[in-house]
């Protein structure tokens, strides 16, 4: 991984209280890396947001979270025209893989719509 997102992990994660839900982390995290000075790019970011959490995370939560950031890869391969096999994909991640998601492209969307618009004027 490149090492601004893993600066950028470190300095995150000390604003990551373990105690909160996990979804709770993930937003405060989320937060923190938007806009972020050490990572420019919007992907790298998320990641930088997972990986935050992800250090201090439960074994059960790093399980649920790397599931639903193979899904995620695999659908961004599908739509840059790599063929992907999804019905492995389901096998690997197991039947209860869907009940375990986290929504962490929904959080990311909700973070980045609490941020008021740069340069927006009333008027």
């Amino acid at each position: 991984m490149e090492s601004r997102i893993m600066a950028g992990i470190a300095q995150l994660r000390a604003g990551v209280d373990p105690k909160q839900p996990l979804k709770e982390r993930l937003k405060v995290a989320m937060r923190g890396a938007l806009n972020h000075r050490l990572v420019f790019d919007e992907e790298g970011q998320f990641k930088m947001a997972i990986g935050a959490v992800l250090v201090e995370a439960t074994e059960d939560e790093k399980e649920q979270l790397n599931n639903e950031v193979k899904v995620l890869a695999a659908l961004s391969s599908a739509a840059s025209g790599v063929t992907v096999d999804f019905g492995r994909l389901a096998e690997e991640l197991g039947e209860d893989a869907a009940d375990k998601v986290v929504g962490l492209r929904k959080l990311w969307d909700e973070v980045k719509a609490e941020r008021p618009e740069a340069g927006r004027t009333n008027g």
